[in-house]
């Protein structure tokens, strides 16, 4: 319905402004002919236009409250510019599905002086693959990312194929209601993930031989898998007067120090990492690779958007 209170409170302490609002009854909305109950009006004949429609806004003894009004949409214009510095270590004995070697990636990105945003972010990612007896295949992978003073637009996600399967892509982390449903003081039933500026996964892979002769199986890699990720806030800057005396409510709690809860769910702490484990295979087709995966959360906890049955296409490994 609108946009997160995470973006909002962004935009507006960085130079955006709101773009339009929206009113709400902070009360309950009820008919003429409810209000005329209440008060002990007989119902007029023949009924009016509208009579039985709930259209005005009361109190809990039916007295008329105004309307109040809060922003909807926001918007800001960022001009960054940036210095990207990448290292890079390969020796993979070959860049599809490879049997022994490793690599690693080193990215520093660098918002520069005289942009609208000064940010710093570092990733590191490796990963490593080695033969074992008969065909099999092991192969070990990590991710780690760490950034300061990211916009929201640059935060790092976590959740699906290349992260932690079993989980909704880029569903894991940092979660913060839609602006009306804080202001409205309710429960958002799917608040939105934001991200965060710190990243760690890592995983491990058995690759499987195929019991079957033809050049096809070299097309074909099937895997079974164990891996676990999280993206984490490790400012937390939050204010609380922001969320006013409703404070905030997801996934039924209501939550009214907005920073604790911030430090308490999203802060580098790794016992809220997330894992599982599963099996997949990629196939190597004429339109690009096809990956198929099914995982079983092994820690997924109330508000996670989990997905066993997971598909991708492009990614091989």
């Amino acid at each position: 319905p609108s946009v997160s209170t995470y973006i909002r409170d962004y935009l507006l302490a960085n130079g955006g402004k709101k773009t339009g609002s929206s009113s709400f009854c902070d009360g309950e909305y009820k008919s003429q002919k409810d209000i005329d109950a209440h008060n002990g009006v007989p119902p007029k004949s023949p009924l009016p236009d509208g009579y039985d429609l709930a259209t005005h806004c009361v109190d809990d003894n039916f007295n008329a409250k105004d309307l109040t009004e809060y922003g909807n949409a926001f918007e800001g214009d960022f001009l960054t510019y940036t210095l990207n510095l990448g290292w890079s270590y390969n020796t993979l004995n070959r860049p599809i599905f490879p049997t022994s070697g490793m690599s690693h990636r080193v990215g520093l990105e660098i918002g520069l002086p005289g942009s609208d945003v000064d940010y710093q972010k570092l990733t590191y990612d490796a990963q490593a693959f080695k033969s074992l007896p008969k065909g099999f295949v092991w192969r070990g992978y990590g991710k780690l990312g760490f950034g300061n003073d990211l916009p929201f637009y640059k935060n790092f996600y976590a959740g699906g194929y290349g992260s932690v399967r079993g989980y909704d892509n880029s569903s894991l982390g940092p979660k913060y209601p839609s602006v009306i449903f804080q202001e409205t003081g309710k429960n958002d039933p799917s608040p939105e993930e934001v991200g965060g500026n710190a990243l760690v996964q890592f995983g491990t892979e058995l690759a499987l031989p195929l019991p079957f002769k033809g050049d096809w199986t070299r097309q074909v890699r099937p895997v079974l898998f164990a891996e676990g990720a999280q993206v984490f806030d490790t400012k937390c800057d939050i204010s609380n007067s922001a969320y006013g005396e409703k404070g905030m409510i997801i996934n039924g709690q209501k939550i009214s120090d907005v920073k604790q809860y911030c430090k308490d769910n999203y802060g580098l702490d790794f016992g809220n990492m997330r894992y599982s484990v599963g099996v997949g295979f990629t196939w190597i087709t004429m339109i690009g690779p096809l990956s198929l995966s099914y995982a079983y959360p092994l820690n997924d906890k109330k508000g996670d958007d989990t997905k066993s049955i997971q598909f991708e296409i492009g990614r091989t490994f």
